[in-house]
């Protein structure tokens, strides 16, 4: 990530020690002009509440084997892209009883949460919830769409 810091030296001097501390912000200057400082920050595990990594995806989907019930619940996801699929909808496309899909969410997201590589906040599945229908809504990112075709699940 690249962010540019605009001021005198002294200003720019003063976030230093505010800047994450795997990043040493004085070799990581990429240029300076005038009052404008650009640094290259690493990416860390600050940068939350994005999807995962079409890499780590992959790690997901193929370090244990997927149960029938949860491939046909990630190409149900996928083949609802561009849009949304309901949890009633992907319910009924796999044959589960709600309960039954409350533990295969739940079985998956162990299975995100224990995968070498995960960083807390990053997102697998992209959710929305209806307050109308009182139903959640799940479309995949393009990367896990990625990964899924990479892993030959689709």
């Amino acid at each position: 990530m690249k962010v540019t810091f605009e001021g005198t030296t002294e200003e720019i001097a003063t976030l230093f020690p505010h800047l994450s501390q795997k990043s040493n912000p004085v070799e990581a200057v990429a240029g300076v002009e005038g009052r404008t400082l650009q640094v290259e920050l690493p990416t860390t595990e600050a940068d939350e509440d994005s999807p995962v990594s079409t890499e780590f995806a992959r790690k997901v989907l193929s370090r244990l084997p997927l149960a029938k019930q949860q491939r046909d619940m990630l190409r149900a996801i996928y083949a609802a892209h561009p849009d949304r699929i309901s949890s009633a909808e992907l319910v009924r496309k796999i044959g589960y009883r709600h309960q039954q899909f409350v533990g295969l969410m739940g079985a998956f997201g162990r299975r995100i949460g224990n995968t070498e590589g995960h960083i807390d906040g990053s997102w697998f599945f992209d959710v929305e919830w209806d307050q109308a229908t009182g139903s959640n809504y799940y479309k995949l990112p393009e990367t896990v769409r990625e990964a899924l075709r990479l892993e030959k699940i689709v």
